[in-house]
């Protein structure tokens, strides 16, 4: 799986090049997915809307088991969904009407784990000869287009049996399916065990980042809780439940039958599943359709601030080029046991895991302040034994290390790798693979993730703040603790000249503006800066301009109200007060000029508590590039300038501080043709 391209890293695509009337228009999904098959009673079933027939985008599994990570599997039934031709800018996803970041993007999923829930019932003799026949065409596929594949079998019928657990030897699966043996079946009217094998199937270890998908073959009603047979203490609700909160892309091949506590299709409606009248199509469409499901889906990655137990409305919208808007619409289940991050007492001291990966020879090196020791529990991806870490600094471990195959071994799903655990903070981290070919992935926790982002990691205290607004906005954030721009890449990230300044109180403030200028702003054109905060947030204050401009704040790339953002001192700490004042320079209509002594460019940012305006002295004068914004009585002034020449503001109140970046030493600032520099300069 593929991450966007850095300038979309953490976009607030918020329905971002749609007609938001045409978007609202679209109406929920009321249908089975058959349409995604193409098979059952109909070769689709079908809406129709401004004269052509919808929907042709399906979600087929939403996957909250590695939450707050979120994978969404979708099918766009078009000539450019079905090639891969649609791009990450062309998705969004919105989760309870508040549209997410897509944090990774890919065309197929790189693994897939597929098991079968089979009714080998006497009855099922027909399908079960089919499927022996037919389930090399399907592996084969499966193989071909790259996937790196587990296939799992259960049977049943009054009993339940694990024939093969996950497995991707496929000729050990090709020989349980070939070990189906028809005999015996149900009560009259005719029930199988079908809720306990589906159970059953959902318990099978199934990888975390894995598209999971279960197919249920049978042409009877299920056993269930209450239909007096003792057979099952499990309802269509209980299944219904564990199976979305599994995260699989659930395919019942089964009866048109209508009964709302036995009936597999009712069960498939019931979690927004695909259905395929087990009546209505050859057995060889039936796998053939199940291979396009795994080879020709998009898969999305977001990250959900829902907790345990929470249930919310999950939306994808697509753009395609052919057919226009589409949306389709389900339910996010977070399991009541899942683990999703939180941490009431701030993560401290919290051990976390990093994977290199790769299917060719590569060399990495990693370097952490704290501890770090190969992780060698078992798998291909355990570090070896001689993965030692050497002590290069007073509590910096460092690994200089190779992994990955043999290259006579190398190939596109062959992937091996190392894996250590680790605290504290990441201060070096290079993967440099041997050959062009080579692909490799860095996993941080479990999760999928960037070189850049692992190397940028400290500890668990260290968090993100992300300020975005779709107009201009002036804000201003007070930490307790650490403050600092965060400018690694994308529309989001902390200028050059984001820099805080000290209160007298200790607290680290920012007072900036961000957002896209007033020409540029629209709904969708979305700007922000981003810091790293380590500590409390005491102060987070936005002011828009005017009522159309729509502001959110992230915490943690998690969108967040304010309110839950800031831990608030008690009787405040406003935007005036507590500014170091030791060599604040006091001034009555003064002017401040920032000058150039050399062949150079540098930016600069200076406060004033109080106002500030352009001006002009001798043959310097601030231009139009430059900016003064004032909020709450403190103003900003951020400009660059060079080449021996300078920029001028008139200015009443404190002078604060002035940070020049980028100027090697070649400048002065001057009040009122005095010399400053040393007094004012951070």
């Amino acid at each position: 799986m593929n991450s966007p391209s850095s300038d979309a890293d953490g976009r607030d695509r918020r329905l971002r090049g749609h007609d938001p009337d045409e978007w609202l228009a679209l109406g929920r999904r009321a249908t089975l997915k058959t349409a995604a098959l193409g098979v059952g009673t109909v070769p689709f079933v079908r809406r129709v809307r401004g004269g052509r027939q919808t929907p042709y985008l399906d979600i087929l599994s939403v996957d909250p088991t590695d939450c707050p990570s979120v994978l969404v599997n979708v099918a766009v039934n078009s000539d450019p969904g079905r090639s891969g031709e649609l791009d990450v800018d062309q998705f969004t996803v919105i989760e309870d009407g508040v549209e997410q970041p897509i944090e990774e993007f890919g065309f197929t999923s790189s693994a897939a784990d597929i098991a079968f829930a089979f009714d080998n019932s006497g009855s099922m003799e027909d399908e079960i000869v089919r499927m022996q026949r037919e389930v090399r065409d399907l592996t084969d596929a499966i193989e071909d287009a790259g996937i790196d594949a587990r296939y799992g079998l259960v049977s049943f019928r009054e009993r339940v049996r694990v024939e093969r657990d996950l497995t991707a030897d496929t000729a050990a699966f090709g020989t349980a399916v070939d070990r189906l043996r028809p005999g015996g079946g149900g009560t009259s009217p005719r029930r199988e065990n079908s809720f306990d094998g589906i159970a059953r199937t959902l318990d099978l270890d199934f990888r975390p980042a894995a598209q999971k998908v279960v197919v249920v073959i049978t042409d009877a009603l299920a056993h269930y809780d209450g239909d007096v047979s003792g057979v099952s203490d499990l309802t269509i609700d209980d299944v219904a439940r564990r199976v979305r909160e599994s995260g699989v892309a659930f395919v019942a091949v089964s009866p048109d039958q209508s009964d709302p506590t036995s009936s597999i299709r009712v069960l498939a409606d019931r979690v927004d599943g695909l259905w395929i009248d087990i009546r209505g199509g050859s057995f060889s469409e039936v796998l053939r359709r199940i291979r396009e499901l795994v080879t020709t889906a998009y898969v999305l990655r977001y990250d959900t601030d829902a907790g345990a137990g929470e249930r919310r409305e999950l939306t994808v919208t697509v753009a395609d080029p052919e057919l226009g808007l589409e949306r389709d619409t389900t339910t996010l289940d977070i399991p009541d046991d899942a683990d999703c991050g939180d941490d009431p007492d701030g993560g401290t001291g919290r051990r976390r895991t990093v994977m290199i990966t790769a299917n060719g020879p590569i060399e990495y090196t990693l370097a952490v302040e704290g501890t770090v020791e190969p992780d060698r529990y078992g798998g291909d991806f355990a570090a070896d034994d001689n993965d030692d870490p050497e002590e290069i600094a007073d509590g910096v471990f460092s690994y200089a290390n190779d992994t990955g195959p043999r290259a006579e071994n190398a190939g596109p799903t062959n992937f091996r790798g190392d894996r250590f655990v680790f605290s504290g903070a990441v201060e070096e981290f290079d993967v440099d693979p041997r050959s062009s070919r080579t692909d490799y992935n860095v996993y941080l926790d479990g999760r999928n993730t960037t070189v850049g982002r692992v190397r940028r990691f400290r500890d668990v205290d260290d968090h993100s703040l992300t300020i975005t607004a779709n107009g201009p906005v002036d804000y201003t954030v007070t930490v307790d603790g650490t403050l600092e721009p965060d400018r690694f890449g994308g529309v989001f990230v902390g200028d050059t000249l984001d820099l805080p300044v000290e209160t007298s109180g200790g607290y680290l403030r920012v007072t900036d503006d961000t957002g896209p200028m007033a020409d540029d702003a629209g709904p969708f054109a979305f700007r922000g800066d981003r810091y790293l905060v380590d500590g409390r947030v005491r102060l987070l204050d936005v002011d828009t301009f005017d009522d159309d401009t729509a502001v959110n704040c992230y915490l943690d790339e998690r969108l967040t109200p304010i309110d839950e953002i800031v831990s608030p001192l008690p009787g405040g700490d406003g935007p005036l007060e507590g500014y170091a004042s030791g060599t604040a320079i006091e001034g009555d209509g003064s002017l401040l000029a920032i000058l150039s002594t050399a062949d150079n460019q540098f930016g600069y940012t200076a406060v004033v508590d109080g106002e500030a305006e352009k001006s002009e002295s001798d043959d310097n004068a601030a231009d139009d590039g430059d900016q003064v914004r004032s909020r709450g009585g403190v103003a900003v002034i951020k400009g660059t300038t060079g080449d021996n020449a300078g920029d001028v503001f008139e200015f009443t109140g404190e002078l604060l501080s002035v940070t020049v970046v980028g100027a090697d030493g070649g400048f002065e600032i001057e009040v009122d043709g005095r010399r400053v520099t040393d007094s004012v300069v951070r």
